[in-house]
């Protein structure tokens, strides 16, 4: 395909999920990212700007709508926690994972319990991945990080107002509430990109960080690369729903979990075409395999392995 091909197609999905083209979306946030679609579904990319050898790639996938289930997880959760991977494995650098559960909030000490025993199988199988791929997957949990991020925010400032929006890209014509405890979350999430934290979490010098994340944390990772410039975005697109019309993470019907037949896939063109987008050559050689489909039922294994 050429470069053409790709902006069109990229193009055609966000527009089709956030109701505008990248360049308007650009525009509406003042991104200072440079449109590079690539064909592993790629948007904005700078890390050819990062220099030094100790480096980081961190990402992860949102498991707030799980219910500490995994049988609750949408298959966006593979992309999102693969892509990361996957670039640590063919550039042969550091990766780190967050595995970001809400333990922090919880009511009762059975809540806790259960989002503890959830952490405990994703960290188990994200262990499985890194052995048969060839590469080290450090941990970042935030039952174990909120304490060490809150420290940091003594010495960082971001308004109410700024925060409020951070992960919508097209204003909503809807009255949002942010509330106190949504805007904190956000702050943390601003923080947990810095070198400096990521440096004092595992207790080793962190000089340069990528991130690998899709489309919708663009902004919170611009704030947190205006406060170290030692922050190299990798932005791919995000897994739309089944329909395309909304990315799968905040649909309600157009979910595919990690456990259902993809047989019964009745989905938008577009979908498909990008799943058959989906570069993780890395994996897909580890596991022997040719596309994300196929990934995706050996994947179901791990689950079930000792």
């Amino acid at each position: 395909m050429t470069d053409i091909d790709e902006i069109n197609f990229t193009n055609r999905l966000v527009k089709k999920m956030y109701k505008k083209n990248v360049e308007k979306i650009i525009s509406l946030n003042n991104l200072t990212y440079s449109f590079q679609p690539q064909r592993d579904l790629v948007v904005f990319d700078e890390t050819s700007y990062s220099k030094t050898k100790n480096k980081i790639v961190v990402g992860g996938a949102c498991i707030d709508q799980s219910d500490a289930d995994i049988k609750n997880l949408a298959i966006n959760f593979y992309l999102d926690v693969l892509m990361p991977i996957n670039y640590a494995a063919i550039n042969n650098i550091k990766c780190a994972i967050y595995v970001d559960t809400p333990v922090e909030s919880c009511t009762s000490d059975f809540e806790i319990e259960k989002w503890k025993k959830f952490v405990d199988k994703l960290v188990l199988f994200l262990d499985k991945i890194a052995k048969k791929v060839g590469v080290e997957i450090k941990i970042i949990r935030r039952d174990k990080s909120y304490h060490l991020i809150d420290k940091l925010l003594e010495n960082y400032s971001f308004t109410d107002e700024e925060l409020k929006g951070l992960y919508d890209l097209v204003p909503s014509s809807k009255s949002i509430f942010f509330g106190p405890e949504l805007l904190l979350h956000f702050r943390r999430s601003i923080v947990s990109y810095l070198p400096e934290f990521i440096s004092l979490y595992f207790d080793e010098k962190i000089d340069d960080v990528i991130v690998c994340e899709e489309l919708s944390q663009c902004k919170a990772i611009g704030k947190a690369k205006k406060i170290s410039s030692n922050i190299y975005p990798r932005i791919y697109v995000d897994m739309p729903s089944l329909s395309c019309r909304n990315r799968m993470h905040r649909s309600n019907n157009g979910k595919l979990g990690i456990f259902e037949s993809n047989l019964k896939i009745d989905s938008d063109p577009l979908f498909q075409q990008f799943i058959g987008k989906i570069n993780l050559k890395s994996i897909f050689d580890a596991f022997d395999v040719e596309n994300f489909w196929d990934l995706k039922n050996e994947l179901k294994e791990l689950w079930y392995e000792k």
